[in-house]
Parts: structure tokens; sequence; C-alpha cells
């Protein structure tokens, strides 16, 4: 494809989740120059996966270097996750050792979600809710619906970690 094709249909570019339509001038306008070098910007800025995307997809070097930059990590996304939440749910045990190292809150609760324990939990992930829960993660706190870490992982189908998990009620 050369320029003045790109000038005149436009690009359109699919990168980190989010879709972008770039329209160009006529065949030779001043744009189809440019267009070229705004695609590729923008394909370079939208795949570099913010901290949410590189705890989801186990990218431990890209959550080094944003942490780095004091990325804030206590935050929630749109799917009521931190990013906490999203490495423990993924099996990304680097990255949740790295966060709690980091001050990462282990309790932290949205009022529509889960904590990480609860994910790590229901996805059947028994070093990191081990881990966690070494590390000071309530099992016994509830969501809304009143569901703990137990029900996570036996809404998962982990009835042993779910017993696990329900040992800790029966102690509080």
């Amino acid at each position: 494809m050369n320029k003045d094709q790109i000038a005149f249909w436009g690009g359109i570019i699919i990168g980190g989740g989010v879709g972008f339509v770039l329209v160009g001038g006529g065949p030779g306008g001043a744009i189809g120059s440019v267009a070229g070098y705004l695609l590729f910007k923008i394909a370079f800025i939208f795949t570099k996966p913010d901290i949410f995307q590189a705890c989801q997809k186990g990218d431990l070097d890209r959550v080094k270097e944003l942490l780095q930059k004091k990325s804030s990590f206590n935050g929630f996304n749109s799917d009521r996750s931190t990013p906490l939440t999203c490495a423990a749910e993924n099996d990304h045990f680097e990255i949740v050792k790295l966060l709690v190292k980091e001050g990462a809150e282990l309790n932290k609760l949205h009022p529509k979600g889960a904590t990480a324990l609860m994910k790590a939990a229901f996805a059947g992930n028994e070093r990191i809710v081990d881990y966690l829960i070494e590390k000071g993660a309530d099992p016994t706190i509830k969501t809304k619906l009143k569901e703990t870490a137990a029900e996570y992982a036996k809404g998962g189908g982990h009835s042993i970690l779910e017993e696990k998990l329900r040992n800790f009620e029966v102690g509080k």
C-alpha cells in the first residue's frame, strides 16, 4: 500500500483494545505523507500496555518499568480490578510478589468486585492464594453479595482450595 492509498481511505489500527480511524485527504494530498507517520505513532503509543494489561499478560519487565515511573497500582480499572487482582487471577506469581513488595493493598475490594485473593481462588492459583494469605490477605472478607474467597474457589471448581479457605473462616 502506498501513501496515496493510505491518504485516500485512511488507516485503521487496533492496539491495546482501542480502535482508531485516521482519515486522510485525497490521493496525492499533503496528508498522505503524514498519515503513515501518524499511524505508526498511534500504533506505538496504544500498544504499550498499561499496568493493568501488563499484569494481566504477565509482562514483568513492563510492570517494573511502569512502577519505576510511579504508575498508580492501587486503583481500579473498568473491570473493577486492581493490577494485583489482574496478576493474581492470571497466575503471574512474580508480578504478585513485586506488587505486594511495592505496597499493593492486599484486601482492596471494589464495591461491585472481588479481592485479589478471591480472584486467585476462583482461578485455582493455590500458590498465589497461599502467598497472599501469608502476606496478610484476609480470606474472610465478603463481597457485596456476601461471598468469601472460599465461595470463589467453589465457583471455580476448586474444592480442595475451598476447604483450605473455609478453615480460615472457622478460625475467625
